[in-house]
């Protein structure tokens, strides 16, 4: 999988088990590294009461010495973020380019990218110890184990790859004691956009089930905008058959009002370790054959294209082999997607530079785009409100890792499939999606509004009218003397 850009900078980065020494910074700091687990606000003047009692002929020193550390204008200005930080905190707006943003919109960027359940609280201290060397070392909060650890550390500098001169923005953080603040708002900026896409799937996820399943209205109907807990989920015989998991298929059909009953009360189990029907092209038609067919056109289904091309570039994706609407959804946007039809290039056909493609810049579809539109497709069809809140035996998070299992687990990697797999996607969206100079290119040929577009036809105009008055005045010219006497002109006459 491509990832971001793995390194910080001119920051030496080195990796170490929990509990060692912070070996410090290329650049030599002369005050101590900060205690994480201390928050500190801003400093105030001592009151009487906090005053020190006399009890050696030392105390008027510390008393001195302890004022001058509270005198307010000894305390250099807080740093933009926690500004930002107390703004929000008053309800005041801030700059959207403002330091704190770069972490917000970091947090939406992985949410949709990496995982939706990345602990942002982690990441930032593991790297604050390990990498950067800004806090002591020993964190409570970090795990054990090396390798998660260094997943952390990871993700980190993935992290500082998007946000500019991130040590030194952090490194102020800390001297505020905003540090946990800060974590706060990329966790609410991160749910945030979660819970966009979440709402933007709830009404469309139903227009998509239904040319999935190839009927015009369900039966009993279900409102787009009525309740879910009681019309989707297993409380709908045909939103149940796409959450069936295939291998269940045959005992689905022969009575899908009583299954999903027995689903409801917990006497069959269905979990997030089984892959729903609707992640099948086939609609688990195949897979339901037998457990050696549980990957036959997994992945593949027209649902997940389409909500994924929707969120991701704009585009709802009408496929002629029936693969990938919910893809096209999330990744792609609506509007793009409605003039894309049976995956076809018509010429009247543009892909709008929106949605998480172009925003992002993403070249390339990986296997954890395709994880993340499984989870909001397993939870728009699902009868809970909630997309944190598990849907009985389907833990969210797990149904989630079930997908990355395939991909980075040794005992679940098929590589020959995963590797077609993704193939197949970069083939399907991979003409859609941004190339290296779109985002900081100027060739942009389908940009009518370009006004580099409007000058590059005016220049060419120019030198095509050019040419053209050049060649003409050439025909015209009389031949010379010199020319009429030339044998070959003469013999050609």
């Amino acid at each position: 999988m491509s990832r971001a850009a793995k390194t910080t900078g001119s920051r030496s980065m080195t990796t170490r088990s929990r509990g060692t020494t912070a070996k410090p910074r290329s650049t030599t700091k002369s005050k101590p590294k900060k205690k994480a687990t201390k928050a500190r606000p801003t400093r105030r003047s001592s009151t009487p009461s906090e005053q020190p009692e006399s009890g050696d002929d030392n105390s008027n020193e510390d008393e001195e010495e302890e004022s001058k550390v509270r005198v307010p204008s000894k305390r250099k200005s807080i740093s933009n973020i926690t500004q930002s930080l107390i703004n929000k905190r008053q309800k005041q707006m801030t700059l959207p380019e403002s330091d704190l943003e770069y972490f917000r919109s970091a947090a939406r960027r992985f949410s949709a990218t990496y995982s939706p359940y990345i602990d942002w609280y982690q990441v930032i201290y593991a790297g604050l110890e390990h990498v950067d060397d800004l806090v002591e070392s020993g964190h409570a909060y970090l795990p054990q184990d090396e390798t998660s650890l260094d997943t952390l550390i990871e993700l980190y500098q993935e992290l500082a790859a998007v946000v500019p001169d991130m040590a030194s923005l952090l490194e102020q953080v800390v001297d505020d004691g905003a540090i946990d603040g800060l974590i706060t708002s990329m966790n609410l900026a991160a749910s945030a956009a979660i819970s966009q896409d979440i709402r933007e799937l709830k009404s469309s996820i139903l227009t998509y089930a239904r040319e999935h399943l190839e009927i015009k209205h369900f039966d009993p109907p279900i409102k787009e905008d009525g309740s879910k807990a009681d019309t989707r989920g297993w409380h709908h015989p045909q939103i149940g058959r796409l959450l069936c998991t295939p291998i269940k298929l045959p005992q689905f059909l022969k009575d899908p009002q009583k299954f999903c009953t027995l689903v409801r009360d917990g006497v069959v189990r269905i979990n997030h370790t089984q892959f729903p029907s609707c992640f099948y092209q086939d609609g688990g038609a195949a897979a339901s054959q037998g457990k050696d067919f549980v990957l036959e056109h997994l992945l593949r289904s027209q649902l997940l294209a389409k909500v994924t091309s929707a969120n991701f570039l704009l585009v709802i994706l009408f496929l002629a082999d029936g693969t990938g609407q919910v893809f096209v959804n999330i990744y792609f946007g609506k509007s793009t997607a409605d003039n894309f039809v049976d995956g076809e290039h018509d010429s009247r056909f543009r892909v709008k530079r929106s949605g998480k493609a172009y925003r992002y810049n993403i070249q390339e579809i990986t296997y954890r785009h395709i994880a993340y539109t499984s989870l909001l497709l397993r939870h728009s069809l699902s009868a809970s409100d909630d997309w944190r809140t598990d849907d009985g035996a389907v833990v969210k998070c797990a149904a989630f890792d079930a997908v990355i299992a395939l991909f980075e687990k040794p005992k679940y990697n098929d590589e020959e499939f995963t590797a077609q797999l993704l193939k197949e996607w970069n083939e399907m969206f991979g003409w859609m999606l941004p190339s290296g100079e779109d985002a900081t290119g100027l060739d942009s040929d389908d940009d009518e509004d370009s006004s580099l577009n409007m000058i590059q036809a005016l220049v060419q105009h120019k030198r095509k009218a050019t040419a053209n008055t050049s060649r003409t005045l050439t025909n015209d010219t009389p031949p010379s003397h010199g020319d009429s006497a030339n044998p070959d002109n003469s013999a050609n006459a």
